[in-house]
């Protein structure tokens, strides 16, 4: 099974889920010593690896608000089909009704929450639920459960008590689904036997979905290649808001041609990365646009690989197109315009594409009403390709951000 979609993207980012303080030294061990392992043979493959732990970098009081809950929902939700549960002897902190109205959007996004809420469960099953145990789509999920004669006794539920029950039927209804293939439960007693089996189940799920030895064809590689590095980009990015991606959403929503100009190193390549990650971007009035990316470089190197990439990724959107014959770039508005969905093509660093005239990146700006344009380079070819585009078009210049500026970001992350 490979992870590769209509993106070329190349990612795994897991959602860790454990009860708190109990599970401190589970949680520092693998982020200290299996993580960076498995990060760096993913890097290898041009893999983008990251686990999402929550309980990182805040205390237990801070845990227990309706916001951290629905973040932790949300966050699962983006995760999925990736998840990794730690179960010890705790069962964890059971929220009540009135720890989570505190925030109302969290019941209008999750409405089956209260039915957990009534039944006493802990905000760890509820994680485990959601992301696995209650799921019927594909998924990888992988439970860890310590063996409760190796667990300290400060980190044990009192036996007879109503904690302990419930700790016993979750992790009855882990083992249950691992037993119908639904995922995987292994156990451990101490840190270095966690972490052998963690590092196993992560590597073989890897080398399932994007094999060590696999030899993609051309077109394949280039998308891989450049997921990879646009997830890159995607790390640490700061943004001001308006000045970039309100200006380029703006543009976008009033014009079919888009330029993005500004001097090299500006930004302008990480705005156009985190500019709808989704890869999809949707109108006021409902109107969906499915985003192409491709990045000018060594391999996408003239006028006719552009092409070629363009009418390859837009086969991904819409398999029903003809199939490519070979044609020259001129016959790019006519494919578009054959696709059944509306499309966004973003071209970043055109101005790399040496050609006798700026006339020869005419069909760019010819392209039916299904498809519009974005194309990114430094301010002075911008200037002088933008004297060639249709009335319509709309220009955003990416400006350095003002040191007050990253101040601000900084502190209100």
């Amino acid at each position: 099974m490979n992870s590769l979609d209509n993106t070329g993207n190349r990612e795994i980012r897991i959602f860790l889920s454990s009860t708190f303080s109990d599970m401190q030294e589970e949680r520092n061990y693998l982020t200290k010593k299996i993580f960076p392992r498995i990060t760096e043979i993913c890097e290898k493959r041009q893999i983008r690896f990251s686990v999402l732990d929550l309980r990182w970098g805040i205390t237990e009081e801070e845990s227990r608000t309706g916001k951290v809950i629905e973040i932790c929902m949300d966050e699962i939700k983006r995760t999925k089909p990736y998840f990794i549960g730690l179960l010890g002897g705790r069962y964890g902190w059971i929220p009540t009704e009135e720890e989570t109205v505190r925030n109302r959007h969290l019941t209008e996004k999750y409405p089956w929450i209260p039915e957990y809420m009534k039944a006493g469960c802990s905000i760890t099953e509820i994680e485990m639920q959601f992301a696995a145990l209650k799921e019927t789509e594909n998924i990888e999920a992988f439970f860890f459960l310590r063996d409760m004669d190796s667990v300290p006794a400060r980190f044990r539920e009192k036996e007879g008590s109503p904690e302990m029950e419930k700790l016993g039927q979750l992790r009855s209804k882990v083992l249950e689904q691992s037993s119908k293939g639904r995922c995987t439960a292994d156990t451990y007693r101490d840190m270095s036997g966690l972490g052998r089996v963690v590092q196993e189940r992560l590597l073989a799920m890897i080398d399932s979905r994007f094999p060590e030895n696999e030899k993609p064809d051309s077109f394949d590689a280039i998308l891989q290649r450049q997921a990879f590095r646009r997830a890159q980009l995607r790390t640490n990015y700061i943004d001001n808001g308006w000045k970039r991606s309100f200006g380029l959403e703006y543009a976008f929503k009033s014009a079919s041609v888009i330029f993005v100009s500004g001097e090299k190193g500006i930004g302008k390549s990480a705005l156009l990365a985190n500019w709808h990650p989704e890869d999809e971007a949707v109108e006021g009035d409902g109107t969906k646009w499915h985003i192409i990316r491709t990045d000018v470089d060594d391999t996408v190197k003239d006028l006719v690989w552009l092409s070629e990439t363009f009418k390859n990724q837009l086969k991904l959107i819409d398999p029903s197109l003809p199939d490519l014959d070979g044609e020259t770039e001129t016959s790019v508005p006519d494919f578009a315009g054959k696709c059944s969905e509306n499309v966004v093509w973003i071209i970043d660093g055109l101005e790399k594409i040496v050609t006798e005239s700026f006339g020869n990146f005419g069909f760019l700006f010819s392209m039916p009403q299904n498809a519009k344009v974005v194309i990114a380079g430094n301010t002075d070819f911008i200037n002088r390709i933008s004297g060639y585009a249709k009335v319509g078009s709309r220009t955003v210049h990416v400006k350095p951000l003002e040191e007050n500026e990253i101040i601000r970001i900084l502190k209100e992350r």
